[in-house]
């Protein structure tokens, strides 16, 4: 696995929690057109970094079938959708209202 992309795109069209958290699809990208289970693994790991909270069970994992950014195009995707809090959180590209240019399977 070369190249991993963090993306977290809030969704504005869903309101906050009672408790001022944000609704995000949060994404881990990584340009493995087949991946193992180590490098999903390690997607995961990744995710964690940031977000601890995640659960296995909570995370979805695709391929990228189409993307307007060239390094995107046939990376595995893993998709984590939460109310997280609002922050910076440093190393995520942070996107307003979904608007994500990118398509998974």
């Amino acid at each position: 696995m070369k190249a991993i992309y963090k993306n977290i795109f809030w969704r504005t069209d869903i309101k906050p929690d009672k408790n001022g958290l944000g609704f995000a699809n949060v994404h881990v990208l990584a340009n493995c057109k087949l991946p193992t289970l180590f490098d999903l693994q390690n997607m995961a790991e990744e995710l964690r970094k940031t977000f601890p909270q995640t659960k296995d069970s909570e995370i979805y994992c695709g391929h990228i079938i189409d993307s307007d950014y060239p390094d995107y195009k046939d990376c595995t995707i893993l998709v984590w959708n939460a109310f997280i809090p609002p922050g910076d959180y440093p190393d995520w590209n942070k996107i307003k209202d979904g608007q994500r240019n990118y398509y998974w399977v």
